[in-house]
């Protein structure tokens, strides 16, 4: 018999099902606690969510934004709904009461979509409603009620219900054709990870560390958005904060077309569902293929089969044999009965495809413009580590820990179990080790998908690191596989578990528990500290805190264990409070006793105190020896200090002028002790009686002597030593101070990028942890609203440049801090140490190395101690030894730095100032410490990856590697030699120089053209920051932002050597190099602004003030064309153009552009898309300038060959924020 009863209900009979269904998924008690929680996440996301300034979070577009940061725990919250509307029939076997009830298809299937879909609004309503009372209560109490509500309505029906629409039916779908529970939530956590990674490969500003993978994958990924996230996020990219405000989100023809597809993609599942879903039941006699209990193995029953059966009695055995045997039985048909499943099989075949797509992501990215990585394991294995395998192999352990430990009461096979010869130890170890078995088989897999990627792209696998996997990911993965079994063996309910264990593992595994202050590791189950491969130093940053927490998790996860066997029960169904509720907690206990006996208990005590003693190791090395703070504390100490100290603020202090260090590194202990000699000089004009010292709190000081001091005073809390000079220091007197300082490292407290210590790399840079002289600035609370919780009045605002200016009377030399520096470093025998200055002696003595290093002038008093197993490549140029340290296999790319570091020192002492030191040094540094590139005073450090594991066979890819380390390079003179004052703009001076001067050296190598691609970059670079700016946005002489001192200021010193000639750009750079270096005044923007105009001209002020002291956005349009062919042959076009763009005035005000501007033209015989970055050939007709201002302005233009093309600025030489209408196709418009 198939189909459904002939039956039907009364007309009219639909209201009252889905009637029916909302009652029976709303009176659930978890509906009401998710709406609760839902209404707090709201106000959760609304208090934490980083606010824009001068941007409402009532507006529009801050409320859009809200939504869609959030609408990935869409499917996590429809998942219990969607299991209770569609497994329910399969999971309490009612197929055949629907089957005979007279529902037809559609009711059935609409009434309990519906009710889902109810459940999941009203949920999704509490949300809102939490939003709602945090703004109108706490934030934002002049807002109008009526119009927030709006807002929100007007953005959760266009971006978040089609979403919600499409993922209930694609959870509805799995439940109903699965019958599966498990395999709903499993595919909601597929879809939050297929989202996600898809959203960061597509360049989506939501996520961290976003990138576009591929041009046509964006494409597909933006037009099918089921949140229409990418078209959003594109129509605001360059609204001001005032358009963020009060401008509506308008429906553009992207937007439009893509809620289209997602209705039609809604419309389409339903039909598909209604169509392909039919309740059958099977006709009577008909074999079936079920699967044997105890084999695992599929076996053919013959329903009507009547022949007697035979029983053939089997005597048992009791040796450990036969134990060890059926417990091995019994864990093969949990594992196999498990793995063997369609759902188990389905998310693994779906989870395999995202871990490749990842791996092949790590292959095929590693920064913007096509460059490349070596494919090598450690970038294999980084990809998913940390993330993806973890996250999602403890989100199965969740799962199927549910499902293994209640699967007998589901398949109602609990009774034979209780008559069966076997032991609850049996029981509990069989689905133990299956359990576990699931995360090692993920690892498995991870590993092996891992290596083929690897392979496919010509590598060599390295075995060994990817073994270790076993070790780093799958000691935390059994402990959660322990926990989650403990918990149900407390539980007699199976959603209640699952909960628990959920919450458990979301807070110990996500940054989720910070909010609420579960901070301390001790307090993340199995949690131990960040994966990241280094091809340098392995693990070993974070080794030690790994082993450490290990030790923990695993013998607390053996006191569960032992908990959970003594737990488990015969009893079906009944959880520890049904089981006290039997004989008492007292008569629990004794039966406890009873199951284990005393070596059970023996080994439980064990264990128990092997927790205790692990557990006060790792707060001994995270607290004692890491110095771990909580972020209250931490707070709580800073805002003590301020209050304490905050009368000496102002006071004057003395400079550090020379210091000599006798540095002893042991990077086997992963410590050092020091000895340092500082001479101080009082630079004030005024005599300094008392001097403050703060000293770190890392860090152990003793031995400190200030000359012609006494101590006063020594506030330990705080690290304050208070000295009275018995002689008052004069302006221009000098005095001595001296002190012993100690350390020791862990990896417990995570990486210190300033203070890294591994057996086999040690960075150390003592701006932090030295002795800083009067009140420490850096120990503020900077927040308003957290001076305000600790009784502090807000901080008084920065001074804008031109009023430091007036304030200090144009004199900023107290902003220099530079000294003479002499370091005398040991180190182990296998290491090399390196400092600033030169290398004066160099020895070796007991099994140690040392080095003796000293400037031959003063330097900015940055000094850094480098010490790591690596080689040496140098070379001589120009009377300075440049020299790159590396790892041994990076010999040949060495050179490459070395090239790029020998053009840009000779360009700078041609074009700027001669380099001062005999001695330039480049390390590559792990990928650890998170550099990408980072200079100091004759020193520089290139992430491992970024500066030396880049595929240099890519044809496609854009130099970054040369263009990395000469901007490092370029820091000598813009940073280290010419130090700007510290207020205002000081960045541009710094950083926008370096990239000036980069994009020189990249023009000298690859010529002029190569400069369009870098170009392009830094124009959406800059956009793209700009539309994500918390800030209004300043001119480029007052900037701090990286979109601006980077992007923008790529854009800008381009077009002022562009329109000045780098000659004229050079003089002023040195001119200001000549007036302002140290000693003399520190230099301000103003000062190159002023140097420029003086080679320039006046003529070139207004364009001048334009790129460096306005903030101008054009908006070049091309009005019409008209083509015509002249009588002879040749072709007239006709060009009218305007620019619509306009000044952006303090306030979020703008102006039109009345200036005229000039703008580039270019005519081309094909779209110049893919030759804009090459020399002109015979494809490029015309190049050409015109000006142009808000009136429309036509040129005529006279050409040999007939043109397809027009297109204003194809360079990219200004900043257009809607190019697409800068691009006219030609067509013939008259024939003479």
């Amino acid at each position: 018999m198939s189909g459904y009863s002939t039956k039907s209900l009364p007309t009219g009979m639909l209201p009252l099902l889905i009637l029916n269904e909302c009652r029976y998924q709303l009176h659930h008690w978890f509906f009401p606690l998710v709406c609760v929680l839902a209404a707090l996440f709201g106000c959760f996301i609304i208090q934490n969510l980083s606010a824009e300034k001068g941007v409402l979070l009532s507006g529009p577009y801050y409320l859009t934004k809200t939504l869609l940061t959030v609408a990935f725990v869409i499917p996590f919250l429809q998942a219990f709904f969607i299991t209770r509307a569609s497994t329910r029939d399969a999971q309490y076997r009612t197929q055949e009461l629907v089957f005979t009830s007279g529902v037809g298809k559609a009711d059935l299937l609409l009434s309990r979509y519906l009710a889902v879909v109810i459940a999941s609004i009203l949920i999704y309503c509490s949300f809102l409603a939490g939003i709602i009372g945090e703004l109108y209560v706490n934030q934002e109490p002049e807002i109008s009620l009526i119009q927030l509500v709006a807002n929100l309505a007007f953005s959760s029906l266009v971006f978040m219900l089609p979403a919600m629409l499409l993922s209930s039916l694609v959870l509805f779908a799995a439940g109903l054709f699965s019958g599966s529970s498990l395999l709903v939530y499993l595919v909601a956590a597929m879809m939050f990870f297929i989202y996600a990674l898809l959203k960061s490969v597509t360049g989506s500003p939501v996520m961290a560390n976003p990138f576009i993978l591929n041009e046509t994958l964006k494409w597909l990924f933006d037009l099918l958005d089921p949140v229409a996230g990418a078209n959003f996020f594109e129509q605001v990219k360059f609204w001001s904060a005032a358009e963020r405000n009060h401008q509506k989100i308008s429906f553009t023809q992207a937007l439009t077309l893509n809620r289209v597809l997602v209705t039609c993609g809604v419309v389409t599942l339903m039909l598909i569902i209604f169509y392909r879903y039919q309740l059958r039941l099977s006709p009577g006699g008909k074999a079936r293929l079920w699967r044997s209990f105890f084999t695992g193995k599929k076996e053919q029953a013959a329903v009507g089969d009547k022949t007697p059966l035979s029983y053939t009695r089997i005597p048992p055995s009791d040796t450990r044999q036969a134990w060890a045997a059926t417990c091995w039985a019994l864990c093969r048909r949990e594992y196999m009965t498990t793995l063997a499943s369609k759902p188990f099989l389905l998310i693994t075949l779906m989870w395999s495809v995202l871990l490749a797509g990842e791996v092949l992501s790590g292959f095929s990215y590693l920064e913007s413009l096509h460059v490349t990585p070596l494919p090598t394991t450690s970038v294999a294995i980084n990809r998913f580590i940390s993330d993806i395998l973890p996250n999602f192999t403890a989100l199965f352990l969740v799962l199927f820990s549910a499902e293994m430990a209640w699967r007998d009461n589901r398949l109602n096979i609990s009774a034979l179990l209780q008559v069966m010869p076997i032991s609850n130890g049996q029981r509990f170890l069989a689905k133990w080790l299956a359990l576990t078995f699931i995360p090692l088989t993920f690892i498995s897999l991870a590993i092996l998908i891992s290596m083929l990627v690897e392979i496919s792209y010509g590598s060599t696998p390295d075995i060994p690191l990817y073994l270790s996997l076993f070790y780093y990911l799958g000691l935390p993965f059994l402990c959660l596989a322990t926990l989650c079994l403990f918990v149900h063996s407390l539980c007699a309910n199976k959603l209640t578990a699952m909960l628990i264990t959920l919450a458990i593992v979301v807070l110990s595994q996500s940054s989720l528990g910070y909010y609420i202050g579960i901070e301390h590791g001790l307090f993340k189950f199995a949690n131990t500290v960040k994966l990241q491969h280094s091809e340098l130093i392995g693990f070993s940053a974070i080794a030690d805190a790994f082993n450490g927490y290990i030790r923990v998790w695993l013998s607390l996860s053996l006191v569960m264990a032992i908990l959970s066997f003594a737990l488990t029960t015969r009893i079906s169904g009944q959880g520890l409070r049904q089981q006290a509720g039997v004989g008492g907690i007292s008569r629990q206990i004794s039966a406890l006793k009873q199951t284990l006996g005393k070596p059970g208990l023996a080994l439980l005590l064990l264990a128990s105190l092997s927790t205790v003693i692990n557990a006060g190791y790792v707060y001994y090395q995270s607290n004692i020896v890491g110095h771990y703070v909580s972020s209250e504390a931490r707070s709580k100490w800073r805002a003590g200090y301020e209050k304490a100290y905050a009368r000496y603020q102002g006071l004057p202090v003395p400079k550090v002028i020379a210091t000599s260090t006798e540095l002893a590194l042991y990077p086997e202990q992963r410590r050092f002790t020091l000895s340092a000699h500082y001479q101080l000089q009082n630079q004030t004009r005024e005599v300094i009686s008392h001097l403050l010292i703060s000293t770190h709190k890392d860090v152990s000081y003793r031995n400190l002597v200030l000359a012609n001091a006494t101590l006063t005073n020594h506030d330990p809390q705080y690290g304050q030593y208070l000295y009275t000079l018995e002689t008052p220091l004069q302006p221009g007197d000098k005095l001595s101070f001296s002190f012993d300082a100690e350390r020791s490292h862990n990896g417990y407290n995570g990486v210190l990028i300033d203070s890294f210590f591994t057996p086999d790399f040690i960075y150390f840079r003592d701006l932090r942890y030295m002795p800083f002289f009067g009140f420490t600035e850096h120990y503020t609370l900077k927040g308003d609203d957290e001076r305000a919780e600790y009784g502090l009045t807000p901080l008084p605002r920065e001074p804008q440049l031109e009023e430091a200016i007036t304030a200090n009377q144009g004199d900023f030399s107290d902003d220099y801090f530079w000294a003479r520096v002499e370091t005398k470093i040991s180190t182990s025998a296998q290491h090399i140490a390196v400092a600033p200055g030169e290398l004066l002696s160099q020895s070796s003595k007991n099994n140690r190395n040392y080095f003796h290093y000293q400037t031959q002038a003063p330097i900015r008093k940055v000094s850094v101690i480098i010490s790591a197993k690596l080689d040496k490549s140098s070379r001589q140029v120009e009377g300075t030894s440049l020299e790159v340290y590396h790892s041994p296999a990076h010999q040949e790319i060495a050179q490459e730095h070395l090239d790029a570091m020998a053009a840009t020192l000779s360009y700078g002492n041609r074009h700027f100032t001669r380099y001062r030191a005999k001695q330039l040094r480049l390390f590559e540094v792990p990928n650890s410490l998170g550099y990408s590139g980072y200079a100091m005073p004759q020193m520089m450090l290139l992430d491992e990856n970024l500066g030396f594991s880049v595929n240099r066979n890519n044809a496609d890819a854009f130099d970054h590697l040369y263009r990395r380390t000469a901007h490092e390079t370029a820091h000598q003179w813009w940073g280290h030699g010419l130090d700007s004052a510290l207020e205002e703009g000081n960045l541009m001076l710094v950083e926008t120089l370096a990239v000036y001067t980069q994009a020189r050296l990249l023009e000298q190598k690859y010529g002029k053209q190569y400069l369009h691609t870098l170009q392009q970059y830094a124009h959406d670079r800059y956009l793209f920051g700009r539309g994500q700016s918390q800030f209004e946005e300043k001119p480029l002489y007052r900037a701090e932002e990286n979109h601006l001192i980077y992007s923008k200021g790529t854009m800008a010193m381009n077009a002022l050597q562009a329109r000045l000639g780098a000659d004229t750009v050079n003089r002023a750079l040195q001119q200001l190099i000549s007036q302002h270096s140290y000693p003399d005044n520190p230099a301000t923007s103003l000062d190159f602004i002023d140097a420029l105009s003086k080679f320039a001209g006046k003529k070139h002020t207004g364009f001048i003030n334009k790129w460096l002291k306005q903030v101008v956005i054009d908006d070049w349009v091309i009005e019409s064309t008209r083509l015509r062919q002249t009588l002879d042959k040749r072709f007239e076009l006709e060009l009218c153009l305007s620019n619509q763009g306009y000044i952006e005035e303090s306030g979020a005000g703008q102006s039109a552009i009345t200036e005229p501007g000039p703008v580039d033209i270019g005519i081309f015989t094909e779209a110049p898309v893919s030759f804009y970055h090459q020399a002109p050939d015979h494809r490029t007709l015309l190049k050409s300038s015109v000006t142009a201002n808000l009136q429309v302005r036509c040129s005529r233009y006279l050409l040999n060959e007939k043109p397809a093309y027009v297109v204003l600025d194809p360079y990219y030489q200004s900043i257009d924020h809607r190019r697409e209408n800068n691009i006219a196709e030609l067509e013939l418009n008259e024939i003479h």
